[in-house]
């Protein structure tokens, strides 16, 4: 991780050689009634507070760390995840190419740690209230299957929606219906995941009804 985040940093140094830097740091506190990762409970069905504190260079770099309880097993309640990466942007379309390293303190069993590489491409027309999403994850370390996501976002007039269709190599399917709405600074997500395992994993197939409420300041 320590080597990831000096690469990342020397690359900042090299693009915004001449640049005027703008830089912004934000904090997000969260609640949400269930942790749900690509359609998988991994709090055991239990309430997860969540918090993160994430810094922005020139809405180009970005860096965080993210944490929240968790219930996977081998010891571990909690999670913690490093992140960084960069969203440069063309007309209508945007990219986010990234990685993201998860940390588990607490655990005694493998997989103490793994990592993720990410890119997102986003379709976004200026001044149409539709925008999609199409993602490709890949592990980098003992677990290298493949995570696939296309989602169909639509603002309306007084809150905003999204559809997700998900696939994890040789684990589980999903999709997902949401509605948020910002209330008063308090950004608030109503969910609900259909998850398929495949048939070989211990995890039950189920459904998921989820609300999350955060605020960042």
């Amino acid at each position: 991780m320590k080597n990831k985040f000096i690469i990342f940093v020397i690359s900042l140094n090299f693009f915004t050689l001449g640049v005027k830097a703008e830089s912004n740091v934000s904090y997000t506190l969260g609640y949400a009634s269930q942790y749900i990762s690509s359609g998988v409970d991994y709090n055991k069905s239990r309430p997860a507070p969540y918090a993160s504190i994430d810094y922005s260079l020139n809405e180009m770099f970005y860096a965080g760390v993210w944490t929240s309880g968790y219930s996977g097993g081998d010891g571990a309640n909690q999670e913690v995840d490093y992140y960084f990466g960069v969203t440069p942007s063309f007309g209508d379309f945007s990219f986010d190419l990234s990685h993201i390293t998860f940390i588990y303190p607490g655990n005694t069993g493998h997989g103490v740690s793994s990592g993720e590489f990410g890119l997102t491409v986003s379709y976004a027309p200026s001044e149409r209230p539709y925008s999609t999403d199409v993602s490709f994850k890949q592990g980098d370390q003992g677990n290298k299957d493949e995570t696939k996501e296309i989602s169909f976002n639509y603002s309306f007039e007084h809150f905003d929606s999204s559809f997700t269709y998900g696939d994890v190599q040789n684990y589980n399917e999903f999709k997902s219906v949401s509605l948020s709405k910002n209330i008063s600074s308090y950004d608030i997500t109503l969910s609900y995941i259909d998850n398929e395992m495949d048939a070989a994993e211990d995890v039950a197939s189920r459904d998921h009804v989820t609300i999350d409420i955060s605020r960042t300041f």
